[in-house]
């Protein structure tokens, strides 16, 4: 069953999309402190958190996963990988390399990641 069509992205789409978060980013977002960004970024992973009945169904939806997987697998990640933005200055425990600790870095509106 379709549930959705999406044309594909141009070079056009690609542009618009970087003109917008310059926009952005030269606007109300570069004038926050880090501790105003830190306290946006945990308040949408908490919000992220309070619709996890809501979002499941449609990550089973859109991906086809079972809905306890959607949960824990998909719907649980998403406020996981915001905390390292919404507390840059912390060193985080990498999930992937346990031995290692992520430390990001901002460079503007994009972030690196550096295992240590």
């Amino acid at each position: 069953q379709v549930i959705a069509r999406v044309p594909d992205g141009t070079t056009a789409d690609i542009d618009r999309a970087v003109a917008a978060a310059r926009k952005a980013f030269d606007g109300e977002w570069s004038r926050t402190t880090p501790a105003e960004r830190s306290a946006k970024i945990a308040a949408l992973s908490a919000a992220i958190n309070a619709r996890m009945e809501e979002v499941a169904p449609l990550i089973s939806t859109e991906t086809g996963s079972p809905y306890p997987f959607s949960i824990l697998g998909q719907g649980l990640s998403s406020p996981l990988a915001l905390r390292p933005y919404a507390d840059p200055a912390q060193p985080h425990p990498s999930p992937a390399l346990p031995m290692a600790v992520m430390v990001t870095i901002p460079t503007g509106s994009i972030r690196s990641f550096s295992f240590r």
